[in-house]
């Protein structure tokens, strides 16, 4: 008898932690289903392009004391982050993924919600690009951690994080 089959057959000798008919409930909120790492970087490739796009508006109604310093910041920023797109579209194509492009698919998978505020103090843009770029490293984590056993997607995704975190400190600056 091979290894393999006497484990199974072991394995098998166990009963089950739950009956076939037996229900089990718990007071634990309901967890949504796991996602895949496609899904997962789906969502934060969309994350990232709401990002980048609500960084553009501000990039153009920002106004002040501080005005070509930030607008040209805001610029690097998007940027920095319209590469870091193509490169999570890049990725996904690589793990046999086909990233959907249509503007109101990327909207309702990004955990970033377009604000349109164009009377906005630039203390008020930078507070809500503060909170984007938290949603963005959050998005990014996730996928770090679900990227585990692939490396050079958690290599890339890794690089990624430093990438904004730089950036997200630097943006600090700007509050007046």
């Amino acid at each position: 008898m091979s290894k393999l089959k006497y484990k199974l057959e072991k394995i098998a000798e166990f009963p089950p932690l739950v009956q076939q008919d037996q229900v089990v409930e718990s007071n634990q909120p309901q967890e949504q289903p796991l996602m895949s790492l496609n899904d997962v970087l789906y969502k934060t490739m969309c994350s990232l392009d709401v990002f980048y796009r609500q960084i553009k508006f501000y990039h153009w109604i920002i106004k002040g004391q501080n005005y070509i310093a930030t607008h040209r910041f805001l610029d690097e920023v998007a940027q920095m982050i319209s590469g870091k797109i193509d490169l999570f579209a890049e990725r996904l194509v690589y793990l046999k993924f086909t990233p959907e492009y249509e503007p109101t698919i990327v909207e309702s998978k990004s955990e970033v919600k377009y604000v349109v505020s164009p009377l906005a103090t630039t203390n008020e843009i930078i507070d809500n690009l503060l909170k984007q770029f938290d949603i963005v490293l959050s998005n990014l984590k996730e996928s770090a951690n679900k990227s585990i056993y692939d490396y050079g997607t958690q290599q890339f995704v890794t690089e990624v994080i430093y990438d904004v975190e730089v950036f997200k400190h630097h943006i600090e600056s700007f509050k007046e």
